[in-house]
């Protein structure tokens, strides 16, 4: 099955660490020119503008035929979002607002592979397995995006003998420097998870709140974990499925 061209719709950020980490997760999933990264702020090509250029480009082992089937066939979306927030709900609806044939996609989270994702970086930062962890989040004021934070935090207790809580920068839930200065009483060192997917704003912040509040390690963001890449490769081949039997 040729699939159809992929969009990924990204946050976007001012930091400089931001769109680099977000192209590498990119040219991790596919051929240059079967994905595109369509940036929901702060970079262009916007996400409506994104879909436009996936129509139009191509990886260069497509005869003429093909790329006018590209050119007025679907496009596929696939929201680099944890949660299913205010970005996923009203940001992404919006600028794909007249767009034709755009078929989009779940955003990743919750999904147990997230949780797979996150213990790597665990792994990655030295972090055992019996030690307590705060997995922190940017937080959300919809209660829903929240339980899809709070789902992925069950999936690591499943996988880890360690305390897990959650923290968030803002919106519901408990914020991140309670669960970590909570995290801290238990005497053991504490290890920030930091459940972004890429380096940023919000990552420093994640970073600073949490070593103000105690934390001994932060984790980096997930960026092109190899579940990561799974999960959206798996998301694009089933929205192209989708797109094919509609």
């Amino acid at each position: 099955m040729s699939l159809p061209p992929l969009v990924l719709a990204a946050h976007g950020s001012a930091h400089p660490d931001h769109a680099p980490s977000i192209f590498a997760l990119r040219d991790a999933i596919g051929r240059k020119g079967d994905v595109t990264v369509g940036w929901l702020d702060h970079g262009q090509p916007d996400l409506a503008g994104a879909v436009a250029e996936a129509r139009q480009s191509g990886n260069g082992r497509q005869g003429p035929a093909e790329l006018r089937a590209r050119r007025h066939g679907p496009v596929v979306v696939v929201p680099l979002l944890l949660a299913a927030g205010y970005h996923a709900s009203v940001d992404v609806p919006r600028m794909l607002t007249g767009a034709r044939k755009v078929v989009v996609s779940p955003t990743l989270g919750p999904d147990p592979r997230l949780a797979d994702a996150v213990a790597r970086r665990l792994s990655d930062s030295g972090t055992p397995k019996e030690d307590p962890i705060v997995l922190a989040a940017a937080g959300s004021s919809d209660d829903y995006a929240v339980a899809q934070v709070e789902a992925v935090a069950e999936a690591l207790r499943a996988i880890r003998p360690g305390a897990v809580r959650t923290g968030y920068l803002a919106g519901e839930g408990t914020p991140l420097a309670d669960a970590v200065a909570e995290a801290v009483r238990s005497g053991d060192p504490v290890t920030v998870a930091t459940y972004l997917l890429s380096p940023g704003t919000l990552a420093d912040r994640v970073a600073e709140v949490g070593r103000a509040a105690g934390a001994a390690k932060i984790t980096s963001p997930l960026g092109a974990a190899p579940e990561v890449i799974t999960l959206i490769r798996e998301r694009w081949l089933a929205a192209a499925h989708g797109a094919s039997s509609a």
